[in-house]
């Protein structure tokens, strides 16, 4: 094993018009060592047959195809579990780094085995790029307590993340919307430091097969996925704050615009409270 490799993870699925770009951006990068990893569910060849053009001297990507496919996050821990280097960076397939030293940057900031760094990013949504970066005040509070991601996802997709692979955790594989947020919530509240890089170092699509963007005004999933992370991670609370913050997720709930409010109000609170 090389000194400091880090392990490029991409978790593929059916689409090759911005994995290529995604691809590219990591073979350009400088001043590290690198592997690629790309675990495959896809349903058609595509990605199959790119990955077989791409035919680099220096560089060797590791190509898995998972039959039958796992799905995510399944296919996100399966992509890790492959990995070889020291430090663990995940990369969408619709994602790409914006500089040639982008994980150069990465490194440098993860300080300890315990770390993790995270970056801020560009979203593009139907041709427009819309900064996405935290406040250092939110990075503060996120610091003292992890939980508060529940009422808001500031760190973006996995693809901001960087970390070493001795502090790994799996995704869990319970969720599908709120996968990250559990992620580095867990994360957090174990290893107890998050560095936090200003400078955008990715793109990210945004498009209407985005599976934030396909789950947004999905109620059911919505209820399933906030009440899970409500027991397993705010129960610790006293009831007043526990109170607090089931009527903050209840707000957000509220953007779905269901109609019965007082429905869904004791629908949340049966699921957070008398389970």
């Amino acid at each position: 094993m090389k000194e400091n490799l880090i392990s490029v993870c991409i978790p593929a699925y059916n689409q090759t018009k911005f994995l290529t770009k995604t691809i590219h951006s990591v073979l350009v990068q400088k001043h590290v060592n690198f592997e690629i990893i790309v675990s495959d569910d896809s349903t058609t060849n595509d990605v199959f047959d790119l990955i077989n053009k791409l035919n680099y001297e220096r560089h060797v990507i590791t190509y898995t195809r998972n039959i039958p496919s796992k799905g995510s996050p399944q296919n996100w821990n399966h992509a890790i579990s492959l990995a070889n280097g020291d430090y663990i960076k995940i990369m969408h397939h619709d994602e790409w780094f914006i500089e040639e030293d982008a994980l150069y940057k990465f490194l440098s900031n993860c300080k300890g085995e315990n770390c993790l760094v995270v970056s801020s990013a560009h979203l593009i949504q139907n041709d427009n790029l819309t900064p996405f970066f935290a406040k250092s005040s939110e990075i503060d509070l996120i610091n003292r307590e992890p939980q508060r991601l529940i009422l808001g996802n500031i760190l973006a997709s996995p693809s901001s993340t960087f970390f070493h692979k001795n502090a790994i955790i799996d995704f869990d594989v319970s969720l599908i919307w709120l996968v990250d947020i559990e992620f580095y919530i867990r994360f957090l509240l174990k290893n107890k430091s998050l560095k936090y890089i200003t400078e955008p170092l990715f793109c990210s699509i945004m498009d209407e097969h985005n599976i934030t963007n396909s789950c947004l005004y999905n109620l059911e999933l919505q209820l399933d996925e906030y009440s899970y992370l409500f027991n397993k991670y705010l129960k610790c609370f006293s009831i007043k704050k526990q109170i607090v913050y089931f009527f903050k997720i209840y707000k957000i709930l509220l953007l779905t615009n269901y109609p019965y409010r007082r429905l869904l109000f004791f629908r949340l609170f049966k699921r957070c409270f008398l389970n």
